[in-house]
Parts: structure tokens; sequence; C-alpha cells
């Protein structure tokens, strides 16, 4: 019987080799005949007994085996292909290849014209997977959405992608306009997946970029900015001079000084209390 089945495959141009305890194995990207849920080259009350207890959660179908399960190809396994499972047993159609004429390619292949094996997805397009016939028609293959392309074996169109370059995004999830990035804001060269969300970074803390960067650059020494900006501020470090008086300084006499800085007709100082408190205090011109 094992033999008689493996020259149907052959005929239907599945490939076939045995394994060591004399079992049929299917290759290729074929996955084989729907119904046969153990993958021995037949539909028996033994496959229709592994859906039942995959319905009732008694264990678990994976793999190819939970694909041959899904008879009717409707992405579940459920009562429908019980039934039609066992309608094959009662009609004598469980040693063809594909039942019903009909072949399962697993996602990322689709089924060439006139052809009873699979094929894997190829650049520029995707390839959802399912159950065909026989046709002269391509089955299960559509091209990725103008200007978007792909990798070979893509499933599905949200993986179908546009090349992006540095300070760039793109303006909408399906389009292909692109334009500069903000100042403030950057982009690496990246792909971005059709129907996704494509937007610029924001440069963090103490970085800056202009229009169209593709990346943040770091302020020079002694100078900060904000989170988004376009350029850095400077602070330039001094101590009060002479002339000057501390107006609220008393009570923080003794304190050491972090830094002290000035800032158009104001000198400040910063100074650490009790090792950790922060304060600023501003020192006015005391000859006016």
């Amino acid at each position: 019987m094992i033999i008689f089945v493996a020259f149907l495959l052959l005929f239907w141009g599945i490939k076939v080799v045995f394994n060591n305890k004399n079992d049929l194995v299917t290759l290729g990207d074929a996955i084989g005949l729907l119904g046969d849920v153990n993958g021995d080259g037949k539909v028996s009350s033994s496959d229709y007994i592994l859906i039942r207890k995959h319905i009732l959660g008694q264990s678990t179908l994976t793999g190819n085996n939970k694909t041959r399960a899904d008879v009717n190809s409707d992405n579940k396994i459920n009562s429908l292909d019980y039934i039609k499972v066992k309608k094959m047993i009662l009609s004598g159609n469980t040693t063809n290849p594909v039942a019903n004429n009909q072949y399962t390619c697993a996602p990322g292949y689709y089924l060439e014209a006139n052809h009873t094996s699979c094929t894997q997805c190829s650049i520029g397009s995707y390839c959802p997977g399912g159950t065909f016939s026989k046709s002269s028609s391509i089955q299960g293959k559509s091209m990725c959405p103008n200007g978007y392309t792909s990798v070979v074996g893509t499933s599905s169109q949200t993986s179908c992608y546009l090349s992006v370059a540095a300070g760039k995004h793109k303006t909408s999830p399906t389009g292909t306009d692109v334009e500069w990035c903000d100042a403030g804001t950057h982009a690496t060269a990246h792909n971005s997946n059709y129907n996704s969300v494509d937007k610029c970074i924001t440069c963090p803390a103490n970085t800056y970029s202009s229009m169209g960067w593709g990346h943040c650059e770091p302020c020079p020494s002694g100078q900060t900015s904000s989170a988004g900006s376009s350029s850095c501020s400077s602070s330039s470090s001094s101590s009060p001079s002479s002339g000057y008086v501390i107006t609220t300084d008393s009570k923080y006499a003794g304190y050491s000084d972090i830094t002290s800085y000035t800032s158009g007709t104001m000198n400040y100082r910063i100074i650490r209390q009790q090792g950790h408190d922060v304060v600023l205090i501003w020192v006015a011109n005391a000859a006016n």
C-alpha cells in the first residue's frame, strides 16, 4: 500500500522518501493530502479522531498536521473539517495526493499555472498561502503595492516595504511620498512597511538637528538644549565680580559653589545644600 501511494504522489509531482520506519514522508513545498492529518498517505478514522481531540482540547495539532486538518481551508479547525473528513472516508476519496484536485501551499508559497507543487514567493510579491485548484493561471500570489517591494517568501501585504532615505519619512501609511524630517528630529535610512506609520524621531536633550538630518548632533561643550531642539544655547561661567552683592545669600554663607554664570545683566550662583539640594541665587549690581 505504501509503495502504491508513493507512486501516486510521484505521479502528481510530489517528491517522496521513506524514513527508517518505512513510513511515507512527503517532501517539497506541497503540504500534501488535506484530511491526512497524521501524514500517513491516506485519510482514515485515525485522522478524524485527531481532529476531534483537537476540537475538544484533548490534544493540539501543529505545523503541517494542523494545515492538513483544515480541510475546508478557512484557517480554523472545527466540526466542519471533522464532517468533511468522515465524508471523504465514506466516499472512498482517501488516497488522492490532494482532495478534490486541490493543492495546499504554506504561507510564503503559491501555485504556479498548471503545477501541482508550490513555489516560493518571489521578490516584489506576497503569498498568503492557501488551498488552490490546478489552473492555467497563477494562484495565491499578489504583487506588492506600487513603489513597494518585498523579500523572497513574503506572506502578507503589510510585509511589503518602501525604502526611505536618511533624514526623511513617509507621509502616509500606504503612500510612497516622503518629506524631510523637521529640525529637532531625525531618521536613519530605513524600510517602512506598507500601512505602517512612519515618523521622524525627536532628538533627546542636549542634542540638536537641522531639517533633513539623519542623526542628532551632541551639543558642544558648555552648551545645552531641551528635547527636540534645532540648536544649543551657551552659558558663560563667571564668578560674581566686585560691585555686586548677593541679595539673599547670607543664610547660605559657607556653602560651596557648584558653578556660577552670567545671563544678561544678572549673575547667578548654584550652590549645594546638605549634599544634595541645588539652590539658584541671583545677584544684583550694588553700584546701581
